[in-house]
């Protein structure tokens, strides 16, 4: 009678106990890290997580004391008005959530993630033209992105708006003539 797990060892060319050792010591050091792990406290100092993680513990007023707190070391960014906003439309506060989703679209540059997200708190706030403004502006940014492209024209279709949801499929179309002509360019410098 033979061990098939000691015949796959040996296969492997190398002694059974330098292989077993090795596996044991695995074995320990796995124990010891989720035994670490396990006692660990850990506090969290940047004022955006402690933040998040008081909205997701339902702690919502305590959460928007400390995205006020971030907000007064950085005044420009703009996602944390984002998130603000989201807080106070929690507690119902819509006009202090929809102050907020303005700061943050006057913050945003051209940032299209925040561009979108924003224009998306826009319209679940019932501020469509808004949310237009936001949305279009978000397009005029994305330049060559052509995803943020096939999503607004997406939101655009949605929303009715076809004249924009005609822009978007224009920006697509153009996007993929210059990735074919980049590509043909590209097979031409590799031959």
């Amino acid at each position: 009678v033979e061990d098939t797990r000691l015949k796959n060892l040996t296969e492997k060319g190398k002694d059974i106990n330098e292989i077993v050792l090795a596996q044991k010591q695995d074995q320990a050091v796995k124990k010891w890290m989720a035994d670490l792990y396990g006692k660990a406290k850990i506090d969290i100092n940047d004022q955006i997580l402690q933040a998040h993680s008081m909205m997701l513990s339902g702690k919502i007023d305590d959460a928007i004391d400390a995205y006020n707190k971030a907000l007064l070391a950085n005044p420009y960014n703009g996602y944390i008005y984002l998130f603000l906003g989201n807080a106070y439309k929690q507690t119902k506060k819509n006009d202090l959530a929809l102050a907020q989703y303005t700061r943050a679209y006057e913050t945003s540059g051209a940032d299209v993630n925040l561009l979108m997200a924003v224009a998306d708190s826009f319209l679940e706030t019932g501020k469509r033209q808004l949310a237009l403004e936001a949305y279009r502006k978000a397009s005029l940014m994305a330049g060559d992105a052509k995803d943020a492209h096939v999503e607004l024209k997406s939101l655009f279709a949605k929303l009715g708006e076809s004249t924009d949801a005609g822009k978007e499929q224009s920006e697509i179309k153009r996007i993929e003539k210059k990735e074919r002509f980049e590509k043909e360019i590209q097979q031409q410098i590799g031959k």
